[in-house]
């Protein structure tokens, strides 16, 4: 079961692709970050990271840390399909997920809302056009334009 809005969010540090660590603790201590965790080969993921990607892009105040479950290749592989820029680590298949089932992963993607204080403030699975909505607004951009044909929701 993944982690409940109101609980506290696990720290993690974890290799990017970048080849620093990413530390959650280190992020938090700029505000509030979205941890998006995803699968490369999940069609639902395809579907929702070029939008987390204009959030990325455009929010000021909002930041998205990507957790990958693939490695290392397979993920830069994505970013380049998708033309994803954002910063991503590894939670690695040789290391049991350890993150992912801190989180309590059960569907990609799922996003978790943390605020400056480690306090999940909002979860989402799957795909969502109004939890991305909401998302965007907190973010203070709009994640959707009249262009973009997506269904209301795809499970994950």
């Amino acid at each position: 079961m993944p982690l409940a809005v109101g609980a506290t969010a696990p720290d993690f540090a974890l290799p990017g692709l970048d080849g620093e660590v990413a530390r959650l603790g280190e992020w938090l201590a700029g505000g509030p970050v979205v941890v998006a965790f995803f699968k490369t080969t999940c069609p639902t993921c395809m579907l929702a990271f070029p939008f987390l990607e204009r959030i990325h892009q455009r929010a000021g105040g909002l930041r998205v840390l990507a957790v990958s479950q693939d490695g290392v290749e397979a993920t830069r592989r994505f970013h380049d399909d998708f033309e994803i820029t954002l910063p991503t680590v590894i939670d690695a298949a040789a290391t049991g997920y350890a993150v992912s089932d801190a989180y309590g992963i059960t569907h990609v993607p799922s996003l978790f809302l943390v605020s400056g204080e480690g306090i999940v403030e909002w979860f989402s699975a799957g795909f969502s056009k109004p939890e991305l909505e909401e998302l965007g607004q907190r973010a203070g951009v709009a994640v959707f334009g009249v262009q973009d044909r997506v269904p209301v929701w795809k499970p994950g």
